[in-house]
């Protein structure tokens, strides 16, 4: 039985500026170095590393540089001790299936819809291996890592290849053998002792990733999984959280067409994740986007992807559509995705009629009317008829989802 009362996890993000939090950290709102596509706050003193980055068709191929990239990390110190870092959502063929890239992909990359690149700011870029060494395209390492035996778990890593149109050449997955396989071992390409503490599928997650194909009307399939596990690096032991999404088109007219989205880890020295995870959340959910960096983009993507037979107005239409509709599902899809990575869950207060984000520490919550909340894995348990509880008005609060 776990014990949570108010005061108990402080949220930095209610101080946001130059004023001081109860955890003593000041935050100021910079901007993304490269094109200023987005804003974020960060504690004052953190660094900044990357950002939006474009890949060069000559060298790469057209497949991948429809779409502006971005790989960014936000650490405490130049060793990356607490850091929370975007990786890029690249595209995928299957191996498997042959052919050249269909003429249709290239309205489908042009739309940042289907790319990725608007459900987080920080969504794409070749590879910066800020932490540690690894190839510069992180998607196409995998390699192996010669302290682990070549991958976590009972997995082999998963080279990737180029194909002529700039596919990365791997058959799909899901999204957690995706962070064991391709994620990990690029990341880190040395650390040793690395060990899975947790691995669980987001379905629901997924299911509102799926919004985004019900809105343009095409069936894809998507796939969403976070994982812990701790490792040594440096002589450092880590605990370290992984996020991604899978976007499965390889069923669809044979195209073998895959990619990830919204790649993320957050890590921090093995005791210290609780300590640091209110102020990664705070960097996190604080990411606001350039609208007019945005439209730009919109409009580049269909000169690139060669669309342009529309008139401007109708153009300018159909990226505000775009840019409205995404913007609704963001949302949602952000919240949630923001609850998986930091353990949160939103509770209905069964007191106020009111949902309430709280750390999710328990299979059944109970609230009071002072708001103090006892947390159990016991379904029989009623903390009401507890000897050691001295309060008689818990009310079981249940998990919200809208």
């Amino acid at each position: 039985m776990n014990n949570q009362t108010p005061g108990s996890n402080p949220n930095p993000a209610q101080n946001q500026g130059n004023s001081q939090n109860q955890l003593g950290i000041s935050f100021i709102r910079v901007h993304e170095p490269h094109e200023a596509a987005f804003n974020l706050m960060i504690p004052q003193g953190w660094i900044i590393e990357g950002g939006m980055f474009r890949i060069n068709p000559l060298m790469m191929g057209p497949a991948q540089s429809l779409e502006a990239k971005c790989d960014m990390t936000v650490k405490r110190d130049p060793q990356g001790s607490v850091l929370i870092r975007w990786l890029p959502g690249y595209l995928y063929k299957d191996p498997g299936v042959f052919g050249a890239m269909p003429a249709m992909m290239g309205g489908m990359m042009g739309n940042p819809m289907m790319g990725g690149m608007m459900g987080n700011p920080m969504m794409g870029g070749m590879g910066n291996p800020i932490m540690g060494g690894g190839m510069g395209n992180p998607m196409m390492g995998g390699m192996g890592n010669p302290m682990m035996g070549g991958g976590m778990g009972n997995l082999p890593p998963m080279p990737a290849t180029v194909g002529s149109d700039g596919m990365l050449l791997l058959p799909p997955m899901p999204a957690l053998d995706f962070l064991m396989r391709v994620i990990f071992p690029f990341v880190h390409p040395y650390a040793g002792d690395a060990q899975v503490i947790e691995a669980r599928p987001l379905p629901e997650v997924a299911q509102q990733y799926g919004l985004e194909s019900q809105w343009l009307q095409m069936a894809i399939r998507y796939d969403a999984g976070i994982m812990d596990y701790v490792y040594t690096e440096n002589g450092i032991k880590y605990k370290e959280r992984a996020f991604t999404v899978i976007e499965d088109m390889s069923f669809m007219a044979g195209m073998g067409l895959w990619k990830n989205r919204d790649t993320i880890f957050l890590r921090t020295p093995l005791k210290e994740f609780r300590k640091w995870e209110p102020i990664l959340s705070v960097i996190h959910k604080s990411a606001q986007f350039n609208q007019q960096w945005l439209m730009g983009e919109l409009y580049g993507q269909q000169v690139r992807s060669g669309i342009m037979r529309r008139t401007q107005e109708e153009i300018n239409r159909i990226n505000q559509e775009i840019v409205d509709n995404r913007r609704r599902t963001n949302e949602r899809i952000n919240h949630d995705m923001f609850l998986a990575i930091m353990g949160r869950e939103d509770y209905m207060n069964p007191h106020t009629n009111r949902v309430e984000e709280a750390e999710d520490l328990g299979r059944y919550r109970w609230v009071n009317s002072d708001g103090q909340a006892i947390y159990s894995d016991d379904a029989s348990y009623d903390p009401n008829y507890d000897p050691l509880s001295t309060r008689t008005d818990y009310v079981r609060s249940h998990r919200f989802r809208s």
